[in-house]
């Protein structure tokens, strides 16, 4: 997919809805080539003057991705409130779970295609209910969220580094497949490695 019809999705969403544009980062904590990472970073920041990119502060694609956006076009949505706190750039716009409110239709969605980790979440105890947390952090970052009285828009793009190897799988398969559900374009390294 070539850049140009990416970045006049990304605008058209943006005007549509009145908001600046949201890149999303996320996928595997592996990750051999770190630069191809921060160089798309910088590549969509530059391209991109007025976007917000939010990422969920995990080891890995998630921290790679941001390492050279400056920290006052950052949001982290951390799994919980203390996650990693060293690895948050100082000036991010941070917006841990334990802050948040999920849109219900992310609950919805949630509950549909994860029942047991809902139920798990919902009863608030128990190992399932910590990876319900990073999944449900995921969601936020994609349909949006209110913290106190501030409205956070849904994602305008998912850029996303997967395991070619086995695709799609574990938490990075579960939020592509949340990103098409929501209408926001999921693009792996398949994809964007080709922009720079």
């Amino acid at each position: 997919m070539e850049f140009d019809k990416i970045y006049n999705f990304v605008m058209n969403h943006a005007r549509k809805n009145s908001i600046h544009p949201v890149i999303m980062f996320t996928g595997k904590r592996e990750v051999k080539d770190p630069k191809t990472l921060n160089d798309i970073g910088v590549f969509l920041a530059e391209r991109f003057p007025e976007a917000i990119f939010r990422a969920g502060n995990q080891e890995g694609a998630d921290k790679e991705f941001i390492a050279n956006i400056p920290s006052d076009r950052l949001q982290i949505l951390p799994p919980y409130l203390g996650h990693k706190k060293s690895n948050i750039p100082d000036g991010s716009d941070v917006c841990a779970l334990d802050e948040i409110k999920i849109p219900a239709a992310a609950l919805s969605y949630f509950k549909q295609v994860e029942p047991g980790l809902h139920k798990a979440y919902t009863n608030g105890r128990g190992g399932l209910y910590e990876k319900s947390r990073y999944l449900l952090r995921n969601l936020a970052m994609i349909y949006g969220f209110k913290k106190g009285r501030t409205k956070y828009p849904q994602a305008s793009l998912a850029i996303y580094f997967d395991d070619l190897s086995n695709p799609k799988s574990g938490g990075t398969g579960f939020t592509v497949n949340a990103c098409k559900q929501k209408g926001v374009s999921p693009l792996n390294q398949k994809i964007w490695s080709k922009w720079i």
